[in-house]
């Protein structure tokens, strides 16, 4: 009997903080409104202002908003894989704005980083934040209402990350719906893309006799929305590439290599593989 005590006594010391968390979810919306008449109000004709401990009381209730379990009509897997990137975020902001707002806006600097690295226009930095990222566009696509959004998302998102509890769930919709309004801006804007068909030998003579140590030319397939699809090559002491990977347009200006030639894979046939070039480093880039 006593063995059976003590178990259904370490059973309790488990189940308690189990219960308490059912009771806070359960009743967080009538606990907010308590808590905010409580925050300042009269009780017995005395004012009173309750202290910090209240508001962490808030902050465990709002988040366990976040973290609540999406409705049943949150549409399936199946569903959603249907839908464009833009309907998935507003579904989600429908289960948590917060939650949709930090999407869009790790996609968003997600998608300009990769944009400034396929251009080459991020000057060799692998990473730029959103702000300094749109100031490395060309000044000829950003008119004046393009930087104001680009001023007003990044504003909003500082308060949202660092004054939660002072921003509205109105303020992040529209922080959402502002960063949509970019990202469907750069992904509209042509773009070329250059990915790694091959690596090669390289030749010295245009008999294909002597061959280079340490090089290797890099063939590219390269697409352009407004241009015919086309294959080049560029000397790269790399060795790493793989066909098929997305890369960046990056150069080291320090190593240019003469008039070189290669073996053409497709027809086996010997052609110059460039009269001039700097060495081509591009890095692998994430798909989007």
């Amino acid at each position: 009997m006593e063995k059976f005590t003590s178990l259904l006594n370490a059973l309790a010391g488990l189940a308690w903080p189990a219960i308490v968390f059912y009771a806070f979810y359960t009743l967080r919306d009538d606990l907010k409104k308590l808590i905010g008449r409580l925050r300042k109000g009269k009780i017995l004709g005395q004012e009173i202002e309750l202290d910090e401990q209240l508001l962490q009381i808030e902050t465990t209730i709002e988040s366990m908003k976040i973290v609540a379990p999406a409705p049943p009509n949150e549409p399936a897997p199946s569903q959603a894989q249907g839908q464009s990137e833009r309907e998935r975020i507003l579904a989600e902001a429908n289960v948590s704005s917060l939650a949709a707002f930090l999407r869009v806006s790790s996609i968003l600097e997600s998608t300009v980083n990769q944009f400034l690295a396929r251009s080459g226009w991020h000057r060799g930095k692998r990473h730029l934040s959103l702000k300094e990222g749109f100031a490395h566009l060309p000044s000829e696509w950003l008119g004046t209402g393009i930087r104001i959004s680009v001023e007003q998302f990044t504003l909003l998102r500082n308060r949202i990350v660092h004054e939660n509890q002072t921003v509205t769930d109105e303020e992040i919709r529209r922080a959402i719906d502002i960063g949509l309004e970019l990202l469907e801006l750069v992904k509209s804007y042509p773009i070329e893309e250059n990915r790694v068909r091959d690596l090669v030998d390289i030749y010295a003579d245009a008999d294909a006799k002597k061959a280079v140590q340490d090089l290797k030319g890099i063939r590219l397939d390269t697409k352009h929305p407004q241009m015919p699809d086309a294959i080049r090559i560029f000397p790269t002491t790399k060795t790493w590439y793989r066909p098929g990977q997305l890369v960046s347009w990056d150069w080291n200006m320090s190593l240019v290599v003469g008039e070189m030639y290669y073996r053409d894979p497709d027809d086996g046939i010997v052609k110059q593989a460039w009269g001039g070039s700097a060495e081509f480093i591009g890095y692998p880039l994430e798909e989007n």
